[in-house]
C-alpha cells in the first residue's frame, strides 16, 4: 500500500519532469517522450502467422465452446430443435414460458432475444429450415410466430 510520503513524492518528481525547468528534467522529459513513442517494427511473414494463428485459434475456440456449451444448453430451451444448428456469439435469451421449435440447419448470429408475452396461452415461435436470424435481434410472441424456410432476418 502507497504511503503518504510516496505519493507526495512521486508527484514531486512528475512536477518536476513535466515542468522541465532544468536542461536535468528536459533530458528525462524527451528521453521518456521517446520511449512512449516507440512502436514495434513489422517483421511482416512473422506477423502475418501470427494474425493468422491468431484468427484459427479464435475460431476453433468459438466453434467449440458453441458445439460444446451453447448449442446443447440452447436445445433445453426448445420443443424440437432440428440438425445444423449454428449459435454464434452465446445463447439467446429466452423469457417466459415460451415453445420454441427450430428446423434443420438454422443460424442464429450474436445474442436474441425470445420473449413470449403473458396475454394468450401457450406462445409458439417456429423458425423454419435454413432460416438466419441476425446479430441482437428480438421476438416477442403473442400467440404464433412462424418463419418460415429460407428467411433472412
Amino acid at each position: 500500500m502507497a504511503t503518504c510520503e510516496s505519493i507526495t513524492n512521486y508527484m514531486w518528481l512528475t512536477n518536476k519532469i513535466r515542468s522541465r525547468e532544468t536542461p536535468f528534467w528536459r533530458a528525462i522529459y524527451s528521453t521518456a517522450k521517446r520511449i512512449r513513442s516507440f512502436n514495434m517494427p513489422v517483421i511482416k511473414p512473422f506477423h502475418v502467422f501470427l494474425r493468422v494463428e491468431r484468427s484459427f485459434r479464435k475460431m476453433f475456440w468459438e466453434g467449440c465452446k458453441s458445439f460444446i456449451y451453447y448449442e446443447p444448453i440452447f436445445k433445453t430451451m426448445c420443443v424440437k430443435c432440428g440438425r445444423g444448428l449454428s449459435l454464434s456469439s452465446g445463447i439467446p435469451q429466452v423469457m417466459g414460458p415460451l415453445q420454441i421449435y427450430v428446423g434443420d440447419y438454422v443460424s442464429l448470429h450474436g445474442v436474441g432475444t425470445f420473449i413470449a408475452g403473458k396475454v394468450y396461452p401457450n406462445p409458439t415461435l417456429h423458425i423454419g429450415d435454413h432460416s438466419h436470424l441476425g446479430y441482437q435481434m428480438g421476438i416477442n410472441v403473442g400467440t404464433k410466430i412462424v418463419i418460415g424456410k429460407h428467411v433472412l432476418i
